[in-house]
């Protein structure tokens, strides 16, 4: 009797909570209509003996899940006037739904009535019973790969990168962690000014300051425009950085002025930046100036923005069966002979005229490749050995032009239709090898530099890495 009682009192409760659900106004009522009606279920399945699935509805739903809407629900900006617009238009919809669920209520209260045998009362359970025992033996039996099988679908969690960000995934994840919920055009305007001013504290989290005006859009460029002239270097560069990447022509000029100077804490990151700048020409032409800057370093990371930005200065060449390319910029300052092995392996030669002074001699560590060349010679002699067999090929007469003898190296081994040799199908190691010789024994008209990242370069200043305020 008591039983019967406990069951209709909190059947009651729990038709009342529903329907409080679905007619409340306000969403955050409606929330908590939806958190008595899964109290008073879980009530019912203790009057069921089915305590465990009563406890799991009570810290996953009501502790987890209706929490997470109740957060949602609270930042979203819902327009219930907009949202009843049309409302009429699933009247009939409705309806039939309506129907549907009172006829198979009525099925079931006839059925109850009939007293058939499948519809009797399940005797009750032994004192000693355990419906959590029972439920995790059956399901760690009998049901353990589809148990396993649901937990890895809950914690899976697929982010796709657009193409727009394939080569800087890092960026792309900051940037989802400084997007804002909860958007409207007054607002972010508000978002933007409070992001302006935590961005002149010295101490603030800077990048992460720049990823959330970037993830306002251009609804913040009107304050990173004030801030581009501030005369701190973080400010400029951080509201430069975040206006770039919103396609702002002013924070390309205003980066390229960074980039231009010589005692900029920033003005390798700058330039880094400007690669991502592909739109603006005014990016491009400042890059191609650094080409002829003074510091080598200077002239490196120019190199590495424009070849990112597959810009026509440079001339590349693919060589080594795809393994590594040459690239040429004839429009650079002083010569200089720059080797990458980092992500995609390239040889980058800087400047017009870069040649073999005689005489030459170089011959690599296992044998496989000599050149060689009198004072008087106007042309090199390169040989070709077979380190496995030691087969040595006839005398190869090559040009002292360092591109044309890299092309040689580097290109799959031939000859054309006039018996001429095309290539010598080196890889990657052995012509970055012998252009390091040359150059080390002054036998090249350039410098050698060997790709060596710098900390402070690539990142920057040491910052700090909390949320802003504003978030």
């Amino acid at each position: 009797m008591i039983i019967t009682l406990l069951f209709y009192g909190f059947a009651a409760i729990l038709v009342i909570a529903a329907l409080g659900l679905i007619t409340s106004r306000n969403p955050v009522h409606s929330a908590l209509f939806l958190v008595l009606a899964f109290f008073q279920s879980a009530m019912l399945w203790l009057l069921m003996e089915a305590e465990f699935l009563a406890v799991v509805l009570l810290l996953v739903y009501v502790g987890a899940v209706m929490v997470l809407f109740l957060f949602v629900v609270m930042m979203l900006d819902i327009n219930m006037e907009r949202m009843r617009e049309g409302y009429t238009r699933y009247m009939p919809l409705g309806i039939g739904v309506a129907v549907v669920v009172i006829l198979e209520i009525g099925n079931v209260i006839w059925f109850r009535s009939q007293d058939l045998p499948f519809l009797t009362v399940p005797e009750p359970h032994p004192a000693g019973y355990s419906n959590t025992k029972e439920l995790g033996s059956v399901l760690y039996t009998e049901y353990v790969y589809a148990f396993e099988l649901a937990a890895f679908v809950l914690l899976f969690i697929e982010i796709r990168c657009p193409d727009a960000y394939r080569d800087d995934e890092a960026h792309f994840l900051g940037l989802i962690r400084g997007l804002y919920v909860k958007r409207n055009a007054p607002l972010d305007a508000e978002r933007a000014r409070k992001l302006g001013a935590e961005l002149l504290d010295p101490a603030a989290p800077h990048e992460r300051i720049a990823l959330c005006f970037e993830g306002l859009g251009v609804a913040s460029l009107s304050v990173l425009r004030e801030l581009y002239a501030n005369p701190s270097p973080h400010v400029a560069f951080y509201a430069a950085a975040a206006g770039l990447r919103l396609e702002d022509h002013l924070a390309g000029d205003v980066m390229a002025v960074i980039a231009g100077r010589p005692n900029d804490e920033f003005r390798f990151r700058a330039i880094r930046a400007l690669a991502h700048a592909e739109g603006m020409a005014n990016t491009a032409h400042a890059l191609r100036r650094l080409l002829g800057d003074d510091d080598a370093r200077v002239c490196v990371a120019a190199y590495e923005a424009l070849a990112k930005r597959r810009d026509a200065a440079i001339e590349s060449y693919v060589l080594g069966s795809g393994s590594f390319a040459l690239d040429l910029i004839p429009g650079a300052g002083k010569n200089l002979v720059y080797v990458r092995r980092t992500e995609q392996r390239r040889i980058a030669l800087f400047g017009a005229d870069l040649h073999c002074t005689t005489p030459v001699f170089y011959r690599a560590v296992d044998g496989s490749l000599t050149i060689t060349a009198q004072p008087d010679d106007e042309q090199l002699t390169v040989l070709r050995t077979v380190v496995a067999t030691g087969n040595v090929s006839p005398a190869i007469s090559a040009s002292p032009q360092l591109p044309k003898l890299i092309l040689l190296m580097g290109r799959r081994a031939g000859v054309d239709s006039d018996d001429k040799v095309t290539g010598l199908g080196l890889d990657y190691s052995a012509v970055a090898h012998a252009v390091y010789r040359l150059c080390k024994d002054k036998s090249v008209n350039a410098n050698f530099m060997l790709e060596q990242p710098n900390v402070a370069e690539l990142f920057g200043p040491a910052r700090q890495t909390e949320r802003p305020e504003s978030e």
